[in-house]
């Protein structure tokens, strides 16, 4: 499938999930109450809200960043952008809240008080989260993307910026014209993102590569080329990275050398995979939950949500302690023993929502296609169950 097809599936797939109408036959009757909601905005939550120490910062679409408490969901604070910010760029570090605007500046904000520390404008829109290690944080910018109208034969950049400052320390470009967040692991950067080649014509996927680069100086690697297409996430461990595309597939390679080690069907539709030291989690479209072990691809159990078809995860499972959670299409809250995938708890939360959860372990946080915040209490979930 040529890139244009690609693009195009995409965007009407992100437009589709805007239609929180067709996501009401999702919705069963509630049978838990959040111990708290906070109510942002009519927009949908396109981005999980994050939680930090003790705070909930989120960013729903076309809203503003706001904080919350979590014990609690009083606001903290907020924070607006009047040429608008983008929803998926927001990000927190060890004491900063990082967000992309829609005229291409990269910001810092005080995460305690909501208070501006720095912005620094760069030459394209940085769409997708950072990630914050030591003094720096890893920033991509995109050609192409929801909202942008770039050439895909040009490509984004990889940037190390100052985390106190705000000033470059090293920039990369790539061909890559969109790229997802990165990932760190050791003194290695990988980078995911999507490239045009005109001589590549199929019927699922499209041209990506994987760039995996020395994290202080940003020199190159490896490169990893695949066809997959549209890489979603990537998870790595200090031997093994695993990534999930556009195509039903997961591939394991060594991040020694950038090699393919193995690949494997994965059932149907994956929104996103996550893990846990050398177990990958992921769900997929068929209603079912995995663990795979990272190095050759070998199931370790599965789990199979038992009502109905469209009954699938929401973003990948996340491990805290023993415990796996997630959220169904349905707006069921699961907890799963991590390591045998027995369940532990199912509960019905009335929810309509486009992404999946966020948790501590200790509160689960669920942002709703109404633009509102819910918060459970684990402790209360367990002691109830």
């Amino acid at each position: 499938m040529k890139i244009h097809k690609i693009i195009v599936l995409i965007i009407s797939f992100y437009c589709l999930l805007n239609f929180s109408a067709w996501a009401e036959v999702f919705v069963h009757k509630k049978d838990i109450q959040s111990a708290w909601k906070f109510t942002q905005s009519n927009g949908p939550f396109h981005t999980v809200p994050i939680i930090h120490n003790n705070q909930v910062i989120a960013l729903p679409k076309g809203g503003q960043i706001v904080s919350v408490a979590l014990d609690s969901g009083k606001k903290l604070w907020s924070k607006n952008y009047e040429k608008g910010i983008w929803e998926r760029s927001l990000s927190v570090g060890k004491e900063s809240v990082y967000y992309g605007t829609k005229d291409k500046q990269l910001c810092a904000l005080d995460a305690k008080t909501g208070h501006n520390i720095w912005c620094v404008f760069l030459p394209k829109n940085m769409q997708r989260a950072v990630i914050e290690r030591h003094n720096k944080i890893y920033v991509v910018t995109a050609e192409l993307g929801p909202g942008l109208d770039g050439d895909k034969t040009k490509g984004g950049s990889i940037y190390a910026i100052n985390s106190n400052s705000g000033d470059i320390i090293w920039h990369k470009k790539t061909n890559n014209y969109a790229m997802q967040s990165p990932i760190i692991k050791g003194d290695t950067l990988y980078v995911a993102g999507s490239y045009d080649d005109p001589s590549v014509d199929i019927d699922e996927g499209g041209p990506v590569s994987i760039i995996a680069l020395d994290a202080d100086h940003g020199n190159k690697k490896w490169q990893f080329f695949s066809e997959d297409g549209f890489i979603k996430t990537l998870y790595a461990t200090d031997n093994f990275l695993a990534f999930v595309g556009y195509q039903d597939f997961i591939s394991g390679l060594d991040v020694h050398t950038g090699r393919l080690l193995w690949r494997r069907d994965s059932g149907n539709w994956v929104p996103a995979i996550s893990g846990y030291q050398d177990t990958l989690y992921y769900g997929s479209a068929n209603t079912k939950v995995h663990a795979w072990n990272i190095s050759n691809g070998e199931t370790l159990w599965e789990y199979n949500i038992k009502k109905g078809s469209f009954n699938y995860t929401l973003d990948a499972p996340i491990k805290v302690g023993n415990y796996l959670f997630f959220l169904s299409q349905r707006g069921g809250l699961f907890i799963l023993n991590a390591q045998t995938g027995k369940p532990i708890i199912h509960r019905n939360t009335g929810l309509v929502a486009h992404i999946g959860l966020a948790t501590n372990g200790k509160w689960v946080v669920i942002g709703d296609s109404m633009g509102i915040i819910h918060a459970y209490d684990v402790s209360q979930l367990l002691q109830n169950n």
